[in-house]
């Protein structure tokens, strides 16, 4: 053949992979440096699947695979058939893609020991990444064209075969493992990944892939919680499923379910840093004080005139933005996501687009706290007398600290 192995990524020669008598052919690919986490799909997007073993590629099937990206290189096995090639010859494997962190070289030595009698003859070949995989958390998927150089012992010219091509292969290229890959809610799989990585590469677009990590975490608070319905409240299991409450009427969920599917999608993409989920409430002895806890827990209450009167924070959806005589938007709490950076600690309260490190300012989300009685005809909490004046009708929560998009 006339195949070099110079050719340029993506050139492929018009011929079948190699099935001569002499030769060689692909039987299989393990990548080893993958997370190997992945799990099938399950029924839903909150079911994962068994686990999802095997080569990533063999002859007769495929599995996608995870995997870190920026400076980290591909690393895969790759189990080559031989067939009647010297003893002692050295074969230079090399797979090219238009994907570059696709393209790998390695080599295998064919054992002094072996015979070349054995038709099926099997070795395998440690290939490693010729690129690094690059920056920017993605899905990708591409083929591979493989190709061996082979010098025999005493032969001065070498040769070159193509081995074929294997199917495309599918990589999530993520900031690091997946992490907490061991509880039934953040289980990797297909469904959830395409959906982590779609979040999360929007945010990188918003923000730049250079961004802090606190930015990008940010950002992803934020458009989850684009649509925000205190009522509608979904487990952290099930918090995958927030979406699809955006085409529901009215849309949205609460903050503790946006703050758990944000966590699950940076969970699942491998973000760094230390976040948690936690609740602040205020106490109606201290309220301008943000204490980690729910007014539910314990519920603060009085009779009035044969009415339970009890404690509130309340939003935007009370009709008189939480003065009296209002009605809906009762809060127990506000969820945050929680993330510390060195020794500081930064809040992002769910369904808003603000980043705050005095835990007080998170309180300020809503309008007041007040005294409510259940209004059994508007099937709503009705504000009777407010404790506190957070934000003013007309004004705005404080902005918190805002990041410009960074440089790629």
């Amino acid at each position: 053949m006339s195949i070099v192995l110079g050719l340029a990524a993506g050139d492929s020669p018009k011929v079948s992979p190699c099935t001569l008598e002499v030769g060689l052919n692909i039987r299989s690919v393990d990548v080893v440096s993958e997370h190997g986490t992945m799990h099938r799909d399950g029924p839903s997007i909150t079911e994962p699947g068994d686990p999802w073993t095997g080569p990533e590629w063999t002859t007769t099937t495929s599995k996608p695979f995870s995997h870190d990206g920026d400076s980290a290189v591909l690393k895969a096995e790759v189990e080559v058939d031989i067939r009647s090639i010297a003893p002692g010859s050295v074969v230079r494997l090399r797979g090219m893609s238009t994907e570059p962190g696709f393209n790998m070289l390695g080599e295998l030595v064919v054992p002094i020991s072996w015979t070349g009698t054995d038709p099926n003859g099997v070795q395998k070949a440690l290939v490693t990444g010729i690129n690094p995989i690059g920056s920017g958390v993605r899905k990708i998927n591409n083929v591979i064209d493989w190709y061996a150089e082979v010098r025999e012992p005493g032969v001065r010219q070498p040769t070159v075969e193509f081995l074929g091509r294997t199917s495309p292969l599918t990589c999530w290229v993520l900031k690091g493992a997946p992490r907490n890959a061991t509880e039934v809610k953040a289980k990797p799989t297909p469904r959830r990944l395409d959906y982590a990585v779609n979040v999360y590469s929007t945010a990188e677009d918003n923000m730049g892939r250079k961004a802090h990590p606190l930015a990008l975490a940010g950002d992803v608070v934020r458009m989850q919680g684009k649509h925000y319905l205190a009522i509608r409240h979904y487990e952290p299991e099930d918090a995958w499923r927030i979406s699809e409450t955006w085409s529901m009427r009215p849309p949205g969920c609460s903050c503790f379910s946006i703050i758990n599917n944000s966590i699950l999608v940076l969970e699942m993409v491998g973000h760094p840093g230390d976040f948690d989920l936690t609740t602040f409430t205020a106490s109606p002895n201290n309220p301008a004080r943000a204490i980690e806890g729910s007014l539910a827990e314990p519920a603060y209450t009085q009779s009035v005139l044969g009415d339970t009167w009890q404690v509130f924070l309340f939003d935007d959806r009370n009709t008189r933005y939480g003065f009296m005589g209002g009605t809906g938007g009762a809060n127990y709490y506000e969820a945050v996501l929680r993330y510390k950076v060195g020794s500081r600690t930064f809040y992002m309260p769910g369904g808003t687009n603000r980043i705050y490190e005095n835990p007080d300012d998170v309180l300020r989300v809503f309008r007041t706290m007040a005294w409510a009685r259940w209004d059994y005809r508007a099937k709503e909490w009705r504000v009777m007398r407010v404790i506190h004046t957070y934000t003013g009708v007309g004004r705005d929560s404080p902005i918190g600290i805002r990041f410009a998009r960074a440089e790629d």
